[in-house]
């Protein structure tokens, strides 16, 4: 190990640049089984409306660059498990911008309103196209609270929270499974407006009835990555928290890379932005770097095992070689793990 790296060792419970709403179902379970609304084979529309309280661990102007969930009990796991080898859809769009205050949106009705009356300006997509997920990606282990999965949905267009109330989106095609995987939802209480406000249709318009909205991780970072020769820009996403005091492990993960990428992990402390003559930003002050591979996916995943005891704020930023992107690389946006 380098000797950087095991300072980044000595440290202990992180403070992860991610947050779950609502707040209350971090630790806790809430509806275990779970909602199909995410997955099923269906199309589905799906939109969630956030009270600004319920986001308050996001900085205003970091970007949000990809949510996680928590696998319904109720889910035969793992799933998927497809004979074709992975759950795949056409098109699965996700779109998030500022929206009216929750507790004011109504369903139903004759004609029921429209999901873009909520909106408070045109909501950026933060991805769209089509989604394929590998067999084996949701376990819920059986235990109370089920873990979130380590599957990331990133965004191809990281979105900066500007503060306020806000609303996420998801507009997706029909699924080629026949199996439906869950997710564990918000207890009845969150419908009414006072945290979060879930809808979905079978891929229409309206906001045709109010339904439990899912636990949501969001993740998000500084600074912004960019685009590379695959017309998207490497994102790095951070897992949850490590608490109690005793250390723990970090799941940092690149994504958007091209095919069986090389790169590094470049580990520091400091904020920064240092122009690399490409259009690129380093945004750390690096002090050690971690040699990594992507898959045919474009992915990676670093573990970072850290003891108890120590308190500090490092940083994380991916760089990949990209022999079609300007200057032969591209880089990632950055993570700020705190310790304490």
């Amino acid at each position: 190990m380098h000797r950087p790296l095991a300072l980044l060792a000595l440290c202990s419970p992180l403070a992860a640049q991610s947050i779950v709403v609502p707040t209350a179902a971090e630790f806790v379970s809430q509806l275990p089984g779970g909602y199909t609304t995410l997955l099923r084979s269906a199309a589905r529309t799906y939109v969630v409306a956030i009270e600004a309280s319920e986001l308050a661990g996001i900085p205003i102007g970091e970007a949000i660059v990809g949510m996680s969930f928590r696998c319904g009990t109720n889910t035969v796991q793992p799933y998927p498990n497809q004979s074709g080898g992975s759950l795949d859809y056409a098109d699965f769009t996700i779109s998030l911008g500022p929206c009216v205050p929750p507790a004011s949106i109504t369903s139903g009705g004759s004609p029921a309103p429209l999901i873009s009356s909520i909106w408070i300006g045109t909501p950026t997509v933060a991805r769209s196209g089509p989604l394929s997920i590998p067999n084996g990606t949701f376990v819920h282990n059986n235990v109370s609270p089920p873990p979130f999965s380590e599957y990331y949905f990133e965004f191809d267009t990281p979105v900066v929270y500007p503060g306020g109330d806000f609303a996420i989106l998801i507009e997706r095609s029909a699924s080629n499974n026949s199996a439906t995987g869950t997710f564990e939802g918000a207890p009845n209480g969150y419908r009414a407006g006072n945290y979060a406000f879930g809808n979905s249709v079978d891929h229409g318009l309206e906001l045709a009835y109010v339904n439990t909205p899912l636990i949501t991780r969001l993740h998000h970072g500084y600074g912004a990555g960019c685009a590379g020769s695959n017309g998207r820009a490497p994102i790095c996403i951070q897992n949850a928290n490590v608490t109690g005091g005793q250390g723990g492990a970090i799941r940092l993960t690149g994504t958007n890379a091209p095919p069986n990428a090389v790169g590094v992990l470049a580990l520091g402390f400091g904020r920064a932005t240092q122009p690399l003559g490409n259009g690129c930003d380093l945004l750390l002050n690096v002090l050690t770097t971690v040699f990594v591979t992507f898959d045919a996916a474009g992915e990676t995943a670093t573990a970072l095992q850290l003891p108890g005891g120590y308190s500090l704020t490092f940083n994380a930023q991916y760089a990949v070689l990209d022999a079609g992107a300007t200057g032969g690389f591209t880089v990632s946006n950055a993570v700020e793990p705190i310790l304490n």
